[in-house]
């Protein structure tokens, strides 16, 4: 897990970070816990996906972005 996180949980919110002001605007409101969070739960390309068009991957088998964020403090 230590290096699930450091080696892509990090790395991803690093670069989402480095891109909030040009691409990922939703990403300043979120905490670094809640970006690590929807990075675990979508990936880092459906992440990116979210941030930029608020749709999700796998909407269809899966509980909501917003539903799944409520539930991490």
């Amino acid at each position: 897990m230590e290096d699930y996180t450091k080696n892509y949980l990090m790395k991803g919110l690093q670069s989402i970070r480095r891109e909030q002001d040009t691409k990922y605007e939703k990403a300043k409101s979120l905490s670094d816990g809640k970006i690590l969070a929807l990075l675990h739960f979508q990936g880092l390309g459906g992440a990116r996906k979210w941030l930029s068009t608020g749709e999700m991957i796998g909407a269809e088998n899966n509980i909501t972005v917003d539903k799944y964020l409520s539930k991490v403090s």
